[in-house]
């Protein structure tokens, strides 16, 4: 009754009531996270409407564990991460992940990082990540999720430390001062401690 089909068919996801879309904020998340995985395109009219969400404040009061088990599908079921978290920048979510958003702009050694600032750099590390894991066939699901996580938070610490030196941009100490956003990041995300220090681990020792 709603062209469902045709819009399968043109790989776009559109909501169907704005009325009923607005009533639960975590298909902010929901839309971004099958557009990743399915490689599919959100409709301008239900972007409108995300960005509505967004800019409420609605996404504050969303427990932490719903948005955990959207960002896992979006990790776990996507050839391509990076198209998901691009979603994320272009709706404006990071504006509640202040850590995330640092990366935007912020500035690498054209000779060792000639892809552009630390926010490119991660979101392809990212899809490398993806296209990695499916080459070596690793199933463990929290394995998974900890390399993900680990390397969208290896370079946190690049925005404190970031500077031009003699005509060269250096970032010393930035896995030191990785530790601390990382940590502030991963607490909005889950209260599992375990979970946090392992992949602090991983990251940064």
């Amino acid at each position: 009754p709603f062209d469902g089909i045709k819009d399968l068919k043109n790989k776009i996801i559109k909501h169907i009531n704005d009325a009923t879309f607005i009533e639960d904020s975590l298909r902010v998340y929901r839309a971004v996270q099958f557009a990743s995985r399915f490689d599919f395109k959100i409709e301008e009219k239900t972007k409108e409407l995300c960005k509505q969400i967004i800019s409420s404040g609605e996404l504050e009061y969303l427990p932490k564990e719903r948005i955990f088990e959207e960002l896992k599908k979006l990790f776990l079921k996507s050839s391509r991460p990076s198209v998901g978290f691009e979603l994320i920048r272009q709706l404006g979510i990071l504006k509640y992940f202040p850590e995330l958003n640092a990366l935007i702009g912020c500035i690498q050694d054209k000779e060792y990082h000639p892809e552009g600032d630390v926010w490119i750099h991660t979101m392809m590390c990212l899809d490398e990540l993806a296209r990695i894991i499916k080459e070596e066939k690793i199933d463990d699901e929290y394995k998974k999720l900890y390399l993900f996580y680990s390397v969208l938070c290896h370079d946190l610490g690049k925005p404190f430390c970031t500077q031009e030196i003699n005509g060269k941009i250096t970032s010393h100490k930035h896995e030191v001062l990785g530790i601390e956003p990382t940590i502030s990041f991963l607490s909005k995300l889950t209260n599992e401690k375990k979970f946090i220090e392992n992949l602090l681990i991983v990251s940064y020792y």
